[in-house]
């Protein structure tokens, strides 16, 4: 019934990078359905009893008609270690509700923390989140991700990570990596030795 999904960090109250939540929603609203996007999220938010204390994450279901909301109270898993997964030339670049090829995938990381999906022989996104990774002087992120995140776009259109498509082989050039989402900024947590990286 709702192809298509937005998760939107609340912070006691606020919420984060509505913009950049909007944009992604129009265009995926255009892209799906050939039209004109009629959801606005600043009109959604105030119609919504938004939790005033802590951290929250609001998940916003819609469809070409109809939405549906929902406020679950954040809890971070912590991620210590990547393997990468081959994912063929999957296709995941509007925020589908769909998730099964993912979640199959995310099923073969054995003893580690979470996937790092290869697309074509190059990084693309870990099950969650977008990768960033350091070579010990700047920031990178992958080209061509899975999904176009939210921090992401944040963070690049501010200069602090620039793109580069990342080889599977060539992830050792690099030093260390962190991940970000909507619910995750770049400096909630630290960076994470590339030598967690099962290729």
């Amino acid at each position: 019934m709702f192809p298509l999904f937005e998760s939107i960090r609340i912070k006691d109250g606020k919420g984060f990078l509505l913009e950049y939540h909007q944009l992604r929603m129009d265009f995926s609203y255009k892209k799906y359905y050939n039209k004109k996007n009629p959801w606005r999220l600043d009109f959604i938010l105030k119609s919504l009893k938004v939790p005033i204390k802590g951290i929250y994450k609001l998940r916003i279901k819609y469809s070409e008609l109809f939405y549906k909301c929902d406020f679950v109270k954040y809890k971070c898993l912590k991620i210590h270690s990547l393997k990468c997964i081959d994912i063929g030339d999957y296709d995941y670049s509007l925020k589908y509700v769909d998730r099964a090829f993912i979640e199959k995938k995310y099923k073969m990381k054995s003893e580690y923390d979470d996937i790092l999906m290869i697309r074509n022989g190059f990084i693309t996104d870990t099950s969650y989140c977008n990768i960033i990774l350091s070579d010990g002087s700047n920031w990178f992120t992958p080209e061509n991700p899975l999904l176009k995140g939210i921090q992401r776009e944040n963070l690049l259109n501010k200069n602090k990570i620039f793109e580069r498509e990342i080889r599977k082989s060539e992830i050792y050039l690099y030093r260390e990596f962190v991940l970000v989402n909507s619910m995750i900024k770049f400096d909630d947590f630290k960076p994470i030795s590339i030598k967690k990286i099962k290729i």
